[in-house]
């Protein structure tokens, strides 16, 4: 895997995602970490020698003016599959049980599209 996305925020999902990442590939560590959670532990030789990179990203590392229409862009062009992220579309009616199904580990996205 070229790049890994970690958005739980746990020095051990940050380790995980550094060991699934291929040599030469990148780590994403989205926002911050959790009270106590933040200790990462690393082989810099390991790290070095594999070229891999890791990089903290929160909401100021955006330029939402510019990037929310480059991602517009990408899925317009069917080059960005958002509609793959989304499990569940529901209608406002039902949005106790769409709360209600985000405790499945199988349901990723749910997203009201009627009002």
């Amino acid at each position: 895997m070229r790049h890994a996305f970690d958005i739980v925020g746990t020095a051990a999902t940050a380790d995980h995602a550094l060991r699934m990442t291929a040599p030469g590939g990148d780590v994403y560590v989205v926002g911050p970490a959790g009270s106590g959670e933040g200790e990462l532990s690393l082989s810099l030789p390991r790290l070095l020698l594999q070229q891999k990179r890791i990089q903290g990203l929160i909401m100021g590392s955006a330029t939402p003016r510019r990037d929310i229409a480059h991602y517009a862009e990408l899925y317009l062009r069917g080059l960005l599959n958002l509609d793959g992220l989304v499990s569940r579309r529901i209608s406002l009616d039902g949005i106790d049980a769409g709360c209600a199904a985000l405790q499945d580990p199988e349901v990723a996205c749910v997203v009201v599209t009627s009002f």
